[in-house]
């Protein structure tokens, strides 16, 4: 099923993430956040795909705004941005559904981390909850939707390369036509 192999396991989780080559123009997750520029090309590539796609990197944006809330903000406004989450996005539509990119078996061990018989999160997700489902949303846009986008980027690159190539003959061509 093709809708499985894009979901982790807590044991993928646990394998290092992909390693990319210097000098290949392809870099890591944290890299790629801090290009402005390839980080606006790699979104524009998302929207083009499977729905989820954006999805993923915005849960895993909204759950990375979360976990950087500086230990000074009140209580309150931290238990609202849990709660926005868990609304947003530790449901059935995504986290816990089809568009998951957990396994059912990592969905499974992550109710369990709120208690053994637990068959709804709480309306104020735990902490450590937010944080597991975050490493989840973060495997499949570094492993799987990376993946796609350097591929997608390096075969552009190099058909424009081919036409450029092309062209430069067809330029040699027509300029050997008029003489």
């Amino acid at each position: 099923n093709p809708q499985e192999n894009d979901r982790f396991t807590p044991e993928q989780l646990k394998l290092p993430p992909p390693m990319f080559l210097p000098g290949s123009g392809e870099m890591a997750f944290d890299d790629l956040l801090k290009d402005k520029n390839e980080l606006r090309e790699f979104k524009a590539f998302l929207e083009g795909m499977d729905e989820k796609a954006t999805m993923d990197l915005s849960a895993w944006t909204d759950m990375e705004l979360f976990r950087r809330l500086p230990d000074r903000v009140k209580e309150d406004v931290r238990d609202e941005r849990a709660c926005n989450i868990r609304e947003r996005w530790l449901n059935k539509s995504y986290f816990f559904g089809k568009r998951s990119p957990a396994s059912p078996s990592a969905q499974t061990l992550i109710m369990k981390m709120v208690s053994s018989t637990c068959r709804k999160l709480p309306a104020r997700p735990p902490n450590d909850v937010i944080l597991e489902a975050q490493k989840y949303c973060r495997a499949r846009v570094e492993r799987h939707w990376m993946q796609l986008y350097w591929i997608a980027k390096s075969t552009n690159t190099i058909r424009k390369k081919k036409m450029s190539a092309l062209e430069q003959i067809e330029d040699v061509m027509f300029k050997k036509k008029k003489e």
